[in-house]
């Protein structure tokens, strides 16, 4: 059985991790620690005595070297991230690095060198794991891509990242140029890569689907993206691919795409500054992204959160084999969608669509 340690459990990925780690019969979360960047220690214990079973509390990430297998490391302190990491590496561990790994183009150098040395290291969003994809990359394999477009929320970098790993693993090609643009609250970055075909992203919006379209020789396709943390999900698979790395030192999700798209955002930043374009080759060490900036504004959002949300779903949903999610859910979901989801889902609808898109809705849950 492999022994799994989680450093940091600042946001809500690790709760879940665990606990799909733990359903894989082959690994067992049995030490927890963390800093206490985002929540207090009795929150913690918690965690840690809520997992099947129960995992061991450590104050510091080291006293566990000798205690575990492997680690996974899932703060957001991600300018810290070397020095949390180096000990486990260096011991010849198997590591997991939550997105983003790391900030900065330097601590970029720093994780190349330990995956050029074949160091077990996953790294990154779990997003191209989801089996939604199965069908772009048939399709970007199968013809000529002309480009692949991601459609995400929230910020650049933090949230963006998750759009480049997912964009990245299905083009396998690594940027060369990029421009950052905006259109009202959306930013936008265009990616020239590697082999010649376009990359566009498209983030920053306050709540949406996470949405990837190709276009290829085939004509193009598009798909929304399933985040359910139920089995068979993009958790679930996340586990899975991190128990098979621990064995085989090889991954579905190879950590070199997600240090190139950590490189293109900091790129997409530089361009901001500028208001140009950036060759990745411009670069210097120094430039990226603020961990303990990020750190801070979340956890002031975690501050006013249940902290149960940070513990939920329930164990037995969050596990189940064959869940019914979204508008075609039980009628207790749907009764709770008409209840209270109907007014925030034609504001969004209204948002990206127009009216067109608050009629929709409204005809989608009558027709239900």
């Amino acid at each position: 059985m492999l022994r799994v340690g989680i450093v940091d459990i600042d946001t809500t990925h690790p709760w879940a991790i665990a606990n799909y780690l733990n359903a894989t019969g082959k690994a067992q979360v049995v030490a927890v620690s963390d800093s206490g960047e985002t929540w207090p220690k009795e929150h913690v214990q918690e965690f840690a005595q809520r997992l099947t079973p129960p995992a061991q509390t450590f104050e510091s990430a080291g006293e566990m070297l000798g205690k575990v297998d492997a680690a996974m490391f899932c703060g957001n302190r991600y300018d810290l991230r070397i020095e949390h990491v180096r000990p486990f590496l260096d011991a010849g561990l198997a590591v997991y690095i939550d997105k983003p790994a790391v900030g900065t183009l330097a601590d970029v150098r720093r994780l190349e060198e330990y995956v050029e040395s074949g160091a077990r290291l996953l790294m990154g969003s779990s997003l191209p794991l989801c089996p939604e994809l199965k069908e772009v990359w048939r399709r970007v394999s199968a013809g000529s891509p002309c480009g692949v477009i991601v459609v995400g929320w929230r910020s650049l970098f933090e949230y963006g990242i998750h759009a480049t790993d997912a964009a990245l693993n299905l083009m396998q090609s690594y940027p060369r140029r990029v421009r950052w643009g905006a259109f009202g609250p959306t930013e936008c970055v265009w990616a020239e890569l590697a082999n010649g075909q376009d990359l566009l992203l498209y983030t920053g919006l306050a709540q949406c689907q996470w949405q990837v379209t190709c276009m290829t020789t085939e004509g193009l396709y598009s798909t929304m993206l399933n985040l359910g943390a139920f089995r068979g999900s993009h958790y679930d698979l996340l586990a899975q691919a991190f128990v098979e790395m621990t064995e085989t030192g090889q991954t579905r999700i190879p950590a070199r795409w997600h240090l190139e798209g950590i490189k293109l955002l900091i790129a997409a930043k530089r361009s901001r500054q500028e208001s140009r374009t950036v060759a990745l080759e411009e670069l210097q060490e120094s430039d990226g992204f603020d961990g303990q900036e990020y750190a801070e504004a979340y956890r002031a959002i975690a501050g006013q959160a249940n902290r149960e949300d940070y513990l939920s779903p329930n164990v037995k949903v969050l596990l189940r084999r064959n869940p019914q999610i979204g508008i075609a859910g039980p009628a207790g979901l749907l009764g709770k969608i008409r209840r209270r989801g109907l007014p925030k889902a034609k504001r969004i609808a209204g948002r990206v669509l127009g009216p067109k898109g608050t009629k929709l809705v409204k005809r989608m849950i009558r027709r239900r």
